[in-house]
């Protein structure tokens, strides 16, 4: 069970890693965007996220982004946006854009209860074969 954890865990979180590796590659002009609203909130923990909202524009045309940044942004501050040159819509922004929280935390749980099961399992497999 603890080997089925453990590949869960990483399957999403390597799954999540060709997705943006996938991204950045396809994302290969940049232009300035403006940073047109920035909300901060604060989990149990007391660890700070932000909402943000920017626009930025290709080729006279306006584009925007709305997603949550770990990192804190100021309004009307300038960020480089990597867009794709055939989808201008479709960027990524390396100064905010990080991994929803879903897949840190549910690849991360798998991949650590099924390490932790594995080495459990590794370590009762070895104690009873020195007792036999």
């Amino acid at each position: 069970m603890s080997g089925l954890c453990l590949a869960i865990g990483l399957v999403v979180l390597l799954v999540f890693a060709r997705n943006q590796y996938k991204l950045k590659k396809r994302c290969t002009e940049s232009v300035n965007g403006i940073v047109t609203e920035v909300s901060s909130s604060e989990d149990a923990d007391g660890n700070t996220s932000y909402s943000v909202e920017l626009e930025y524009t290709v080729n006279g045309e306006r584009y925007g982004y709305s997603g949550d940044s770990a990192h804190y942004v100021k309004k009307d501050e300038s960020i480089q946006v990597f867009y794709d040159p055939e989808d201008p819509s479709v960027c990524y922004i390396p100064k905010i854009k990080t991994p929803p929280v879903f897949f840190k935390i549910f690849g991360g749980f798998f991949a650590v209860t099924g390490g932790l099961g594995l080495i459990e399992g590794i370590s009762q497999f070895f104690q009873k074969k020195s007792i036999t």
